[in-house]
This record gives C-alpha cells, sequence and structure tokens, in this order.
C-alpha cells in the first residue's frame, strides 16, 4: 500500500435504512473517492443495506453502541487492531463520527492511527451522558473539532456559547437530491378534498403528535376528506400497524405508507401542495414548491411554515411553537402563506469546507482516554444487553424515546 494513499474513516450508527444520514455519508465517500481518499466505514446497528455502499470498506461489530469503557479491554483493543489495519501506511487519515457516543469510538481509532478526529453530530436531540463524557466534547469544541447541522442543538450542548457563536460551527450534511425525473411506479393514491405528504422515517418521534394534531383537525372538520402519504419506512413493522390503527379510528382520514425509496419521482410530489416534515426531507419538500408545516428537530413541537414562518429547520430555541391545526387551517383557507418571507438557501456541493474546518483546528496530537470515561447506569445497562445479546435493541430503544417525548408533552 502507497504511502501516498489517505483514509477517511466514517463512525455511524448504521447503514441499513434510507434516512438523511445514510443518503448524507453516501454522497460524501462518493465525493472522497472521486478526490484520491480511500473510504471505510464503521457500524454498530446490522440489517439490510437500501442504498448501495458495496463500493467501500465496511466493518461492522455492534460494541459500538456501547460505550467504550464498557467493553471488556481485550475485545476493544480486537476491534481497534481490525478496523485500522488497512490505514496503517497511509499518509494522512481522518475520522469522522456522526454522533456524540460514537465519538468515544472515534476517538480511540483517530488515536490509534495518530489523525485527526472530527465530531460531526447529525443528532437532533441531546444523548445522555456523563459530565466527563460532556467535559470530553467540549474539549473537542474549544479545540475545533466539533460541528453539527443545528446551531440551537450546539448551543444546548455547549451554553457557553451563544447561538451565533454555535452557527459558525455548523455545517452542511448536503447529499444527492433523491427527487427525479424519472417514471417510477408508486402505485394508486386516494383522492381526498385535502392531501398531504409527509417524508421522513417513521421511527421520528414526531410523527405521533403529528398524527394526534392531524386526528384532532379531522374530527373538527368532519364533513372533509383527508389523506396522508408517508415516503418512508421503519424497520420495525409494528409501527406500520401503529400507525395504520390511527387511520382506522378516523373515518375521514386515509394513511398510505410508500415505505423506503432510493429515488422518489417528481410526479409524486407534484401531486401535492401540502407536506409535513423536519430536517433535511422537509427542505427537499420545500424546495419542490410544497408549503411544508415543519416540526422542530429537538421538542416534536410544529413550528410553523418553512420559508414562510421560519428561515429555516432548527430547534425550539430558536424559533417559538405553533398550532399545527391553526396553521393547517391558514394554509387552507387564508392568504397567510401565499408570498414567501424568506429565499432558497445556498445550495453547497462538495465537502471541501469540511477539509477546511479541520485545518483550522487546533494543532494538537493529544487524544482523550475516552475508554475510561464513566457512562450514564442507563448506559452501562444498554451495553449489557447488547453485549449478551450480540445485537442493539431497537424495539426497547424506541419505546424509551417515545416514553420520553411522551413526559416532555406531557
Amino acid at each position: 500500500m502507497g504511502a501516498e494513499e489517505k483514509h477517511y474513516y466514517f463512525v455511524v450508527a448504521m447503514l441499513k435504512g434510507v434516512g438523511g444520514m445514510q443518503r448524507y455519508v453516501l454522497a460524501k465517500a462518493r465525493w472522497l473517492s472521486d478526490n484520491g481518499w480511500t473510504v471505510h466505514f464503521l457500524y454498530g446497528i446490522d440489517g439490510q443495506q437500501i442504498l448501495d455502499f458495496s463500493d467501500f470498506d465496511c466493518i461492522h461489530f455492534v460494541e459500538l453502541m456501547c460505550r467504550p469503557s464498557t467493553v471488556p479491554t481485550c475485545k476493544r483493543e480486537e476491534l481497534l487492531r481490525g478496523a485500522i489495519s488497512s490505514a496503517r501506511y497511509s499518509s494522512e487519515t481522518i475520522v469522522e463520527s456522526s454522533a456524540c457516543i460514537l465519538a468515544l469510538w472515534g476517538e480511540l481509532l483517530a488515536s490509534r492511527l495518530q489523525c485527526r478526529h472530527l465530531i460531526f453530530s447529525l443528532e437532533e436531540k441531546l444523548p445522555r451522558m456523563s459530565k466527563s463524557e460532556a467535559e470530553f466534547f467540549r474539549t473537542k469544541m474549544d479545540r475545533g473539532e466539533f460541528a453539527g447541522c443545528y446551531a440551537g442543538y450546539l448551543n444546548k450542548l455547549f451554553p457557553h456559547l451563544t447561538i451565533e457563536q454555535c452557527a459558525d460551527k455548523v455545517l452542511a450534511a448536503s447529499q444527492q437530491n433523491p427527487i427525479v425525473d424519472d417514471l417510477i411506479e408508486y402505485g394508486t393514491l386516494p383522492s381526498a378534498d385535502c392531501s398531504m405528504l409527509c417524508f421522513t422515517r417513521l421511527e421520528k418521534t414526531f410523527v405521533k403528535p403529528m398524527l394526534d394534531s392531524l386526528i384532532d383537525y379531522c374530527f373538527k372538520h368532519f364533513e372533509e376528506s383527508f389523506s396522508l402519504v408517508f415516503i418512508g419506512d421503519a424497520d420495525e413493522k409494528q409501527l406500520h400497524y401503529e400507525i395504520q390503527h390511527y387511520a382506522d379510528s378516523v373515518p375521514n382520514l386515509s394513511i398510505t405508507i410508500l415505505g423506503y425509496m432510493t429515488r422518489i419521482p417528481r410526479s409524486l410530489i407534484q401531486r401535492f401542495e401540502i407536506g409535513i416534515g423536519t430536517a433535511g426531507c422537509a427542505w427537499q419538500m420545500s424546495a419542490e414548491g410544497l408549503k411544508v408545516i415543519a416540526y422542530a428537530t429537538d421538542e416534536d413541537e410544529c413550528i410553523g411554515v418553512l420559508r414562510y414562518d421560519i428561515p429555516r429547520i432548527c430547534t425550539l430555541k430558536e424559533c417559538r411553537a405553533m398550532q399545527f391545526e391553526n396553521v393547517l387551517d391558514d394554509l387552507r383557507f387564508s392568504d397567510k402563506y401565499r408570498k414567501r418571507r424568506y429565499e432558497d438557501p445556498d445550495i453547497v456541493t462538495g465537502y471541501r469546507d469540511f477539509l477546511d474546518f479541520l485545518d483550522k483546528a487546533s494543532p494538537s496530537q493529544d487524544w482523550v482516554s475516552t475508554n475510561t470515561l464513566a457512562c450514564p447506569i442507563a448506559k452501562r445497562i444498554e451495553s449489557l444487553i447488547i453485549q449478551i445479546s450480540h445485537r442493539y435493541p431497537t424495539n426497547l430503544v424506541r419505546s424509551l424515546k417515545h416514553l420520553t417525548a411522551f413526559a416532555k408533552r406531557g
């Protein structure tokens, strides 16, 4: 292996499914490959890969979903040795972790490779963490090795920084636009007086409170018919039954789940005027001309219509909550949303800004021994379950997330 080779490691939770994270890392991996990098993926949750990662070195170990301090030393060293063997003689290596907790492994990997480690958090909600873990993340931020998608998220994690300072640490997780002009069969959709499109993973915690609000609205407008179409899916098919149960309880509401679509026909998007979503999916619908009822990335609250009430998808701290029913009423029956207040954002192409971001970071060659950091008791228990069962307890974690979200709303 030549000394001139460059290696880039992504540390991610999963490659399965189709979400913003998967689309971003795949698009970036292709860009890196085109620019002379050898790309590797370390991921923790196994499953069917719908997007094509076959051109890259993909290494799976479920212990990635555990805190390093909870994994036996011999196992931890075995995993790290397996990950770094191919990059031993490279002239330049970068590790990029896509979430705070995954970054604990990313830092260990970077210390073995003696390379730079960027935490680019794609998270929308703060993870549970110990004081020592929080101090590690602050160290990475102080060194200029921590970035995120949302200023509000960074401000919650680093309250000593202002929103404006956090905005300087925001990078764009750009991806290839999945909406195409190709003719793709998607079946027959029900007709209704009001049809809406929701482009999202069904596991997103905003889905259930959104459905609750929509059902209330349907009951108040019982003389009309409503249709909600989902582009997206969930690994746990139980979610399908739960969502369809919502529709069964409301005679004038139909719900259609189209599942994952790696390419989305523009003809499908153009059948709708109203969209519902958050994060990158909301932007993609808005770019196609839909008026998108947006949800905050952190609190599952409706925050108005994208590019009319708010200039961008954001956390609740950066805007204000609005009633879903009022927003939908205004979209349908008033002139409030006739004219946009905010222009389209600049489209970021390529990923040179990530390399530039790291070039501005501290030249320090110190790495934190994250395998010694304390972790919350609940996460120790979760790690034990993972190591005993050799699989990630998706149902348990999803249930806990929904319970937490429900408790916050209550």
